[in-house]
């Protein structure tokens, strides 16, 4: 700025140098030419560190709100019994196997470890888990189908890139991601928006098979954290001060599936240091799976404040101008990882699988016989 405005001032001197009888000289300056090539030389370094500085701070997490601040270690704030049936003491993937329900040999022949071949009544109840959460939840939400490749403007807006990147699929040779969660699709529907304010707040649900590298995982959790799944996801987008109240609703639809199929989970909240690295504000939702006799997170509910608005450029207007939005989600249905606890709490001594009273009709059935 400091040579533009000397350049500024050189060539208003120049002009009016042309006006006097003194004037022995019509071409500029060399000094204007000098600057030039400063300003360019300025411009080229302050686009440089421009970049640098962007890149540096997309890697920075989110700040914890008041909330999260007021504890210093993450606790459970309920914890629910369902039904779980004295006989069930099988890991998930054993029982799928004996039923014929998983085929893990040709999921690896197919793609390799991490996937699974569902048949039968197994790939059934999955489809039928999937719509289950959607239909109960579309009464408040507004049901979307989503693209299951996003560009990485979607993936950069909802915070999963940078940091997420050795986790996510990349397509090759194109600027496009294999959905790692709904999360990043749907908060990249309202990207680069201005929402009038009498049009909030939005509440999205959507079922999407979504896929992880899962980096790292292996006994148990390489059994139970799949490369590729499916869940159903919500997505609210609220002013500031509607905070509160959408939140507390968030939570409480993020375990309704769980209520219905009777399953024992408990709701924790998580301190700041557990946070996941866009939210400021977060609940997990763990299951308890009878077969490993381990607590294993099914679903989490979180606040972003204005974080991923910001990534976005998500804004509300109302009479008073303009400001970036907030947002929050729940994985409020893993259908896959749900899918192996019904198997699990419903185990018999004969080796078939009770269902939970809320899927007799959409199953045909009320247990589940070997195929």
């Amino acid at each position: 700025e400091s040579l533009r405005a000397e350049s500024n001032k050189v060539r208003a001197e120049f002009q009016r140098s042309l006006g006097t009888a003194t004037s022995n000289s019509k071409h500029p300056p060399e000094r204007l030419s000098e600057i030039k090539n400063e300003i360019i030389r300025a411009e080229r370094e302050q686009k440089s560190i421009a970049q640098l500085a962007d890149s540096q701070i997309l890697t920075l997490p989110n700040i914890p709100d008041e909330v999260s601040l007021s504890v210093t270690e993450s606790f459970t704030i309920r914890e629910v019994k369902g039904s779980i049936s004295p006989a069930a003491i099988a890991p998930h993937w054993d029982i799928a196997e004996r039923l014929g329900y998983a085929d893990s040999s040709r999921a690896t022949k197919i793609s390799g470890g991490g996937f699974l071949v569902l048949m039968n009544d197994g790939a059934k109840l999955l489809r039928q888990l999937r719509d289950l959460g959607v239909e109960l939840l579309r009464s408040r939400y507004r049901e979307v189908s989503l693209p299951h490749l996003v560009r990485e403007e979607s993936m950069y807006g909802s915070g999963h890139l940078p940091k997420f990147s050795n986790g996510s699929y990349k397509v090759s040779d194109e600027p496009l991601w294999l959905s790692p969660t709904a999360e990043v699709p749907l908060t990249s529907i309202h990207r680069n928006e201005t929402i009038p304010v009498e049009k909030l707040t939005l509440r999205y649900v959507s079922a999407l098979t979504c896929f992880r590298r899962e980096v790292g995982n292996g006994g148990a959790a390489s059994q139970w954290r799949l490369h590729e799944y499916d869940q159903v996801e919500l997505m609210r987008i609220c002013t500031h001060g509607a905070v509160e109240q959408e939140y507390s609703e968030l939570l409480q639809d993020s375990t309704k599936v769980l209520d219905l199929l009777d399953i024992t989970y408990r709701v924790v909240r998580l301190s700041p240091i557990d946070l996941p690295f866009s939210a400021s504000r977060a609940h997990r939702i763990d299951v308890y799976s009878p077969g490993t006799q381990m607590w294993l997170p099914v679903s989490s509910a979180s606040l972003f404040s204005d974080y991923q608005a910001r990534r976005s450029n998500i804004r509300i207007k109302d009479a008073k101008g303009t400001t970036f939005a907030t947002t929050m989600n729940s994985s409020a249905l893993a259908a896959s990882r749900l899918w192996g606890i019904l198997l699990e709490n419903g185990l018999q001594k004969d080796g078939t699988v009770m269902l939970p009273a809320a899927l007799h009709e959409r199953m045909g059935t009320n247990v589940l016989l070997p195929s």
